[in-house]
């Protein structure tokens, strides 16, 4: 009898497995490597989009905080690149002390979800004693943060969160994975996660060691998440508490990395193809 082959989605357009079916006896082909870079944080400033938009030589998938001061800049940058898959970064949180904002939704409707100044608490992962997120409110906003990026003109074909807010309880991913089948959005929320390292230790540091770590990529889809930035007077002034160090030499490297021509022509000889969030999965 004739093998049959077929196709089946795990939760992301990426995760595609192989059942071959034969009598009596199902094998499973194992999954061919597949990367996945992303670059988080368009609309932070206008140094993380400059910065972001030249990591585009490497990275399609673009995830964009609503919330962002540099919003509307983002916009221009972006509306028109049909080669990237945008996404939405829902943000549920401010983990900033220079630069703050909270939620897009009117405080009436969420008000759950703010500080007495009505801006977000600083980490998901570290709430004040009895303070829960209300799912309810959670989706409210979530919304509202979809229909602001749309309202530009941005076509939306993800969803992540900003700092894994939405991984927090289970309830909060039930509900991201139902509003992304709902407003036909890809989630991929199941996939390895490449610990990459710093970037700042130079350029061709960076590039050996994604040599490597290219060189033993596991099966199925990977991913690799960067948060690109340049010097821009907002990036500067940023940090999580005046004892810790600001985030923009990290980001430059980053950029570097992702900008760089070398690293593009590495992917290259090692016949990498990035993927995009929003298509099946190319195999190499």
């Amino acid at each position: 009898m004739q093998a049959l082959f077929f196709s089946l989605s795990l939760q992301s357009p990426a995760s595609t497995l192989f059942l071959v079916s034969s009598p009596g006896l199902p094998i499973f082909r194992q999954m061919q490597p597949t990367l996945y870079l992303r670059a988080d944080d368009a609309a932070l400033s206008p140094g993380s989009n400059a910065a972001i938009e030249a990591a585009t030589l490497t990275c399609p998938n673009i995830g964009l905080m609503a919330v962002g001061p540099a919003l509307h800049d983002a916009a221009e940058r972006f509306r028109s690149r049909s080669d990237l898959c945008l996404g939405l970064h829902f943000t549920l949180n401010s983990e900033w002390t220079s630069l703050r904002w909270g939620p897009l939704a009117p405080e009436e409707r969420v008000p759950g979800l703010i500080q007495a100044d009505g801006t977000f608490l600083p980490n998901p992962w570290r709430l004040p004693e009895g303070f829960a997120y209300d799912p309810l409110q959670v989706e409210a906003e979530m919304h509202t943060q979809l229909d602001k990026l749309r309202s530009l003109g941005l076509t939306i074909r993800y969803l992540d969160s900003h700092m894994a807010c939405l991984r927090t309880r289970p309830e909060l991913e039930d509900l991201a994975r139902r509003f992304a089948e709902k407003e036909g959005l890809a989630y991929p929320d199941s996939m390895n996660k490449l610990k990459h390292g710093p970037c700042e230790g130079g350029l061709e540091s960076a590039l050996a060691r994604w040599s490597a770590l290219l060189d033993t990529l596991p099966g199925g889809p990977s991913i690799a998440i960067f948060h690109p930035a340049e010097a821009d007077g907002v990036m500067e002034t940023l940090a999580e508490s005046p004892a810790q160090p600001g985030p923009l030499p990290v980001r430059q490297a980053e950029r570097d990395l992702l900008s760089s021509p070398a690293f593009a022509a590495l992917l290259q000889s090692k016949s990498i193809t990035v993927q995009r969030f929003d298509r099946p999965a190319t195999s190499y």
